[in-house]
């Protein structure tokens, strides 16, 4: 990981040796928080995580494809490690 500026405690750096690559959950039609744009994801909360991922050295693999009802169900599972635009309620709180 290079020099980004931020400081990361050991906790958070072994955390991060320990789950390089993250799945994140793309919706295909969410503009313009998260949307796929010739097969790419795309959109602000796309843009933060690649942001956030570039700077602590994690890795991502996005996974497209899917209605939001089958990404909350991977989610759930644990299939997928990020969802990017996630409303917390009292339901979501339950597995989130």
């Amino acid at each position: 990981m290079a020099d980004s500026g931020i400081k990361l405690t050991q906790e958070e750096r072994e955390w991060i040796t320990r789950h390089k690559k993250l799945k994140v959950a793309g919706e295909m039609d969410w503009p313009p928080f998260d949307f796929v744009q010739n097969g790419e994801p795309n959109g602000y909360s796309i843009d933060l995580i690649k942001l956030i991922a570039d700077k602590t050295g994690l890795q991502l693999e996005f996974v497209n494809g899917y209605t939001w009802a089958e990404l909350i169900e991977l989610f759930k599972e644990g299939a997928i490690d990020i969802i990017p635009a996630f409303y917390l309620n009292e339901e979501r709180k339950k597995f989130s």
